[in-house]
């Protein structure tokens, strides 16, 4: 198995600066973030070469009906600034190309209507920091590999990173069996039991909500859009920091709730928090799930979406 590597490359800097060695950069506070598809996987982790840069958020924006392009956010809430570039990244003959640019005026224009807004609602409108557009020319990565691309200088010293890691996607390109990855052993606490959902779908009532597109999603906090209905964030047990109410039951490969008077089940082609029957036994055990809704959801360019992550919204009044 070869080792993966590390690809410098310079990209969205206000001033030419050196390259600073990976070691050397300190984690940004909630800017990390990955993306599944069943064609590749993305993980972003943002470094600041002065130091932690507490307060720096990152999220992604994905294209509607091109999973291959992504639109990256920084944002520094307490100053009220962000910045965002476009990465593209495709299959390709021993690896994968990766293209990027500039943030897409309409992902630019989304981010400071809608985004912003919910994520920093006391806020004014943000101001996008302006550097110089120096960007690295498209390049063919292997997976594992990861592209270090120095985006810009902080006024505050220092360059501010973001490390891209792409590996393979969910969906074997090869017959050969993926090896088991185990996490490492833990105490159980249904706060730390990681939900999964392969390839699912979504019924409302019995119908078919929206199609999916083979996407799959693992983490300890799960989200889903409700088509008309803005979107719902679902765990295994109540947070501290988010306002959850108990919405319904997880069992074998279903997750069933019931919001707005409509009934929900959330479909995984697996088993999404413990395993399914072995025979000879016929039984399953169910959880309950802790939900948090947020009606004024609106998706980006009217794509329905689901995610993964650690935590939900900042509390809010749940009807």
């Amino acid at each position: 198995m070869k080792n993966a590597r590390v690809v410098v490359v310079a990209a969205l800097m206000a001033a030419a600066v050196g390259s600073v060695p990976a070691a050397e950069r300190a984690p940004v506070d909630r800017s990390d973030i990955q993306i599944q598809t069943l064609d590749y996987q993305a993980r972003f982790h943002t470094s600041f070469a002065g130091g932690p840069a507490v307060g720096v958020d990152g999220i992604l924006l994905n294209e509607s009906g091109d999973n291959h392009l992504l639109h990256r956010v920084l944002m520094d809430k307490a100053r009220g600034l962000y910045y965002g570039y476009d990465i593209r990244i495709e299959n390709a003959e021993g690896g994968f190309d990766v293209k990027i640019g500039p943030l897409g005026p309409e992902a630019d224009r989304y981010f400071v209507e809608s985004r912003w807004k919910e994520l920093c609602p006391a806020c004014p409108a943000p101001e996008r920091v302006q550097a110089a557009q120096r960007f690295p020319a498209p390049r063919r990565v292997h997976a594992g590999d990861t592209l270090s691309v120095d985006l810009l200088e902080d006024a505050r010293g220092g360059v501010v990173t973001d490390q891209v890691t792409v590996s393979a996607g969910l969906v074997p390109t090869s017959p050969e069996t993926r090896p088991l990855r185990v996490f490492a052993p833990i105490d159980l606490d249904p706060k730390a039991v990681l939900i999964q959902l392969a390839d699912p779908r979504l019924l409302a009532d019995g119908q078919t909500a929206w199609d999916m597109g083979g996407n799959s999603v693992q983490g300890h906090v799960v989200w889903v859009d409700l088509p008309g209905h803005g979107r719902v964030f679902v765990t295994l047990a109540p947070l501290p920091q988010c306002a959850l109410q108990k919405i319904g039951v997880v069992a074998g490969d279903t997750i069933t709730f019931t919001l707005d008077g409509i009934k929900y089940e959330w479909i995984s082609k697996g088993p999404i928090v413990t395993a399914g029957p072995v025979s000879p036994f016929n039984s399953v055990q169910s959880w309950n799930v802790w939900g948090f809704h947020d009606k004024d959801w609106r998706p980006f360019q009217g794509k329905y979406t689901q995610g993964a992550g650690e935590t939900c919204p900042s509390p809010a009044k749940v009807s």
